[in-house]
């Protein structure tokens, strides 16, 4: 027997629903809060260890850093231990988190989301870090006059090349949500009632 016009439309791909809202209860979880306000003070201590002789580049380096030439072993060692984890204990607690949010909305209404709340911000600072940080060192550390401080801003400007600074996580973040989201629902549906039976066995 051939199928109907109506059936057929039916049976087209849709979105997954694993259960409406009503029915999932996902119970806040303080160990996961805790994890990742560590990880974010981690991050916050791992760059400003940076212009104090720490593995990296940085727009500024202190004039009271004793490692002109090399690094400082004590803070190098702290820098490439954070890298071993902590960026990618935040890219999967950030998969986590958009694992449940993906099934609270459509995919037009979750990916405007995401790109208001990650593409919005990515594109301001690649615009603009560049020469607003040439202008800040050349005004309060090189003491240059005002007139050279907004030609280095200009400067700066000009010279904005792609995704830059540490935006690069929000950036990275953005592409995979958009690339899982264009996915077709038989792994994302497993994926997403797995998370769901996370919460409800919890």
């Amino acid at each position: 027997m051939i199928p109907s016009r109506t059936s057929r439309r039916s049976q087209s791909p849709t979105r997954p629903q694993i259960s409406s809202p009503a029915t999932f209860h996902m119970t806040r979880s303080h160990a996961l809060d805790n994890l990742r306000t560590f990880l974010t003070i981690l991050v916050l201590f791992h760059h400003t260890s940076l212009p104090y002789g720490g593995i990296g580049s940085w727009a500024y380096k202190s004039n009271s850093c004793s490692y002109p030439s090399i690094s400082s072993l004590s803070i190098s060692t702290f820098n490439v231990s954070n890298h071993t984890f902590f960026m990618a204990l935040f890219f999967l607690m950030s998969g986590h988190f958009s694992a449940i949010a993906c099934r609270k909305r459509s995919r037009g209404q979750f990916l405007k989301e995401k790109w208001k709340r990650l593409g919005v911000p990515t594109f301001v600072y690649c615009v603009l870090h560049k020469g607003i940080m040439n202008g800040i060192l050349a005004l309060v550390r090189d003491r240059k006059s005002w007139e050279v401080v907004v030609k280095d801003i200009w400067v700066g400007l000009k010279g904005t090349r792609g995704v830059q600074g540490p935006v690069w996580y929000c950036a990275t973040l953005l592409v995979f949500v958009t690339f899982a989201e264009g996915r077709s629902g038989s792994q994302s549906d497993e994926f997403l009632r797995g998370i769901e039976a996370l919460y409800i066995d919890s």
